[in-house]
This record gives structure tokens, sequence and C-alpha cells, in this order.
């Protein structure tokens, strides 16, 4: 899907639960306001290097399931892959002027390497080597970029390396990264301005952060319950410098020195998908942390894998987007693509929803904070599309879809025209841990779409 390594280090934040006078502070939140941007406007140069980048890992996504032993396996990803190709090699001829003139021999390599890569794709080539190819292009251009973490991807890379920082000890169990921290009781806000105090007696703040092992992704949807002996509690979804499950709970546990056992269970996200997370995240997790008063004992995150970029997600979906605008909160992306399948989660399990004759598109909403750039998953999202001067009017929903980045998508019927299209949003259901609530309200992006045979 995506490379380059990217190296962060963030001053450690304080986690513990209240109980001996030596316990651990909890650790300085915000009063007010998400805690992370997206950084200064890219450079030019800057700004030209991303799109290239995420035209070569869309082209790297398709080309995988495109092609196998010198023959193309499925055209449509095929095709896609030539598409990208092409996208990749235009917005390199854009930049290229400039950059031969800040460094020859750059240009040159970069050069060079699109040229290969372009032949191996045409002649239908190994994938391993068409990986190899991409992965050195990324390293090269990534090292072009004047901050090393594109600016897109700043605030996402910041949200994770505030997780790990509060997470103590962390599992991977079947794919899913369990991590566990313990704080004070923290008030939480509401969405509808009201603050829901810690209960009386509420000894700790238990947090729980599932992510995905891989992309070091938070997973929407799933439902996380805590059990200390024979007491179970449920965890809701918080969004805070970073996203987790969490309660405010009465422990004695926590003011005692004495040993005891936090167990982690986790129901699979109850989230449609596409393909390729067909397999994935479809069964229950468990995971157990030893503890000795408000301490809890275990192992740190591992490290992601060196061939994934944390932020490639969110570069491929605005590469992907057609246009994008800010609506409140929200920057909102639109892709319109050739219809496809999705499972939509029914009864435990994926359910396929087929492509019907009828259809011409799979529509697709990208979601992101506009402050931070982090993707924001559980909004209620749908689309309206009036055209009227041939009086269509259309309306439906969109599915939040787990993929190769999060959005919200349905493959629908759309006749040919010249359509006002207004993505609706309401707010995720979240608690805000240390925030002011930042999605309050429903909101309204409007975009343009002039489509006309496949377009």
């Amino acid at each position: 899907m995506r490379h380059a390594v990217l190296l962060c280090v963030v001053a450690g934040l304080s986690t513990g639960c209240p109980g001996p006078a030596t316990a651990p502070a909890s650790p300085e939140f915000p009063a007010a306001g998400p805690a992370t941007a997206a950084g200064p406007a890219p450079s030019e140069e800057d700004q030209a290097l991303q799109e290239v980048m995420g035209s070569l890992q869309l082209v790297r996504t398709e080309y995988r399931d495109a092609v196998r032993e010198g023959r193309v396996a499925d055209e449509v990803e095929y095709g896609e892959s030539l598409l990208f190709l092409e996208q990749a090699l235009s917005r390199f001829a854009r930049l290229e002027p400039a950059l031969r003139g800040l460094d020859p021999q750059a240009a040159g390599s970069l050069g060079q390497d699109l040229k290969a890569l372009e032949t191996l794709v045409r002649v239908k080539g190994p994938v391993e080597q068409e990986e190899a190819l991409v992965a050195r292009l990324l390293e090269a251009l990534t090292g072009r970029l004047s901050a090393q973490v594109p600016p897109a991807a700043r605030g996402t890379l910041d949200a994770i390396a505030r997780a790990e920082a509060a997470i103590v000890a962390e599992q991977v169990v079947d794919g899913y990264r369990v991590g566990v921290f313990l704080w004070p009781p923290h008030a939480l806000r509401e969405a509808s301005g009201g603050t829901r105090a810690a209960p009386p007696g509420a000894t700790a703040f238990v947090g729980v952060c599932l992510r995905e092992e891989r992309t070091q992704r938070s997973l929407p949807g799933a439902s996380v319950t805590v059990r200390v002996g024979e007491r179970r509690f449920d965890l809701e979804r918080c969004w805070g410098d970073f996203e987790c499950y969490g309660a405010n709970l009465e422990l004695p546990e926590c003011s005692a020195s004495v040993p005891w056992t936090l167990a982690v269970e986790v129901e699979p996200p109850a989230y449609c998908r596409h393909g390729d997370m067909l397999a994935s995240f479809v069964r229950p997790a468990k995971a157990s942390f030893a503890a000795r008063g408000s301490a809890l004992e275990g192992e740190p995150p591992r490290p992601r894998p060196a061939d994934y970029a944390v932020g490639e997600d969110v570069l491929q979906a605005l590469v992907e987007s057609r246009e994008v605008v800010e609506a409140g909160p929200y920057r909102v992306g639109l892709i319109t693509e050739a219809p496809e399948p999705i499972w939509c989660w029914d009864q435990g399990a994926p359910a396929l929803r087929p492509v019907k004759e009828t259809d011409t598109h799979h529509l697709e909403v990208v979601l992101l904070e506009a402050a931070s750039g982090r993707m924001v998953s559980g909004a209620e999202v749908s689309l309206r599309l009036d055209d009227d001067a041939h009086g269509a009017h259309l309306e439906f929903p969109l599915y939040g879809l787990l993929s190769v980045f999060y959005h919200y998508g349905n493959t629908v019927a759309v006749p040919d025209g010249d359509y006002r299209v207004e993505a609706r949003i309401r707010p995720p259901r979240l608690l805000y841990l240390g925030l002011a609530p930042v999605f309050t309200a429903e909101e309204v992006a409007r975009f343009r779409w002039v489509k006309g045979g496949a377009g």
C-alpha cells in the first residue's frame, strides 16, 4: 500500500490512577480545541512531491492484486494501476524542471526509476519487483520533503505518538493491537455540551487503544469490555489527543498494593468494509494484563513495520478525491469510482452487497478533522445529487467502510448529468477526553460533479 520510514520522538506522558500518595499524576490535557494541527502550509515543491507519492502508493495498492505470473488477474485493478501510473508520470513531469534545477542527479535518478516502473507495469512484471521499485521511489521522494513528514500526515503521526506515550502495556491478538493505560478519573464532555463527571467512588479512567497491528490506525465500531474479577464494564469511544475506548471506573484494586488482572474483551467492529478487509477483524479478541496497585505490567507497543508510513492512508484518500472542501470542523473529499461490491456487518459477520447491473458508480466521501488531518470515522453520512436541468434528484446513505483508508461509500446508479452534490454529515457519537467537543452539529459539504459516461 504505502512506504517510507518515519521516526518520531515525543516526550513521554505520565500515567497512573489514584491511590497511594506516590501514584503517578495525570497527563496534562489542553482545555479546549484539538491538540494537534496539520502544521504550516507545504511549499510548492513539497505539495508536488506529495501528489507524486500519493499516485505511486495507489499504483502499488492496485497492482498488488492485478497481475499474477505475467498475466492480468483483475482487469479493473490493472486498469487502475495504469491510470494512477499515468497520473504519477504526469505529475512528475510538471515537477521535474524545478527539481532538475535544484538537484539534477536526483531528478535524473527519479526519472529513470519512474520509466523502469512504467515498463514493468506495462509488461505485467512481477509484483515483488514493482513493489521494490515503488518503495525506492517513495524513499527518494520522502527524502526530498523539507519536513520529512508530509504535512497532511503530521496530525495522524502526532496522535499515534501520543497514544503510544500513554499506553503502558500492549498485546497483539489476531491482528488487533490492544493497548491499555490507567489515568486518574477524568471528566468526559459530550457533543451536546454537557459534562459527564466521574461518578462518586471512581478511582481510575481505564483506557483501551484498539488499533490495527500493521498500520496503528484506531479501529471504530468495536465493542470493548474490561473485566476485573467478576465485574464487567463497557467502555465508550473517546476522542482526545488520540482515540481510545474508555470509562471512569471504581477499582479499589488501584488503591492497594495487591496484584490484580485487567482483562479486555473485544467484539469485532460492526462496520462495513471493502474486499481488502474482508478477512480482517471478524473474530473476537481477548487480552489480559497483570497489575499491582495503580501500575499495569506488560510490554510497550511494538514498532510498526518499516514498509508502512503513518499517514499514507490520508495521503492516498486526498489524492483519490476529485475535490476537497471544508465544512465546519471537517475537511471532506469526494471520490467517484467504478462500481464495486461492499460487505456490511450483519449478524456478526460481513455480508456481501453485490454490484447490480444498473449500478454505475461507487461514490465515496473522505472525512478528516480539518485542524489535524486525522480520519473521522463513525459519522452518519449521506449524499444528495441534484441536476435541475434534467429533473434528476437522488439521495442515498453512505456506509462507513474499512479499507486501505477509512471512508464512507455506496455503490449506486447515477444517470449522466451536471450535479450539485451535498454530503450531509451527522457527527459521530463520541465522548471528549480533555478536549472541548469538536463534532457537535450536522454539516453540509458541497461539490460539483459533471457526470458523463464513465466520468
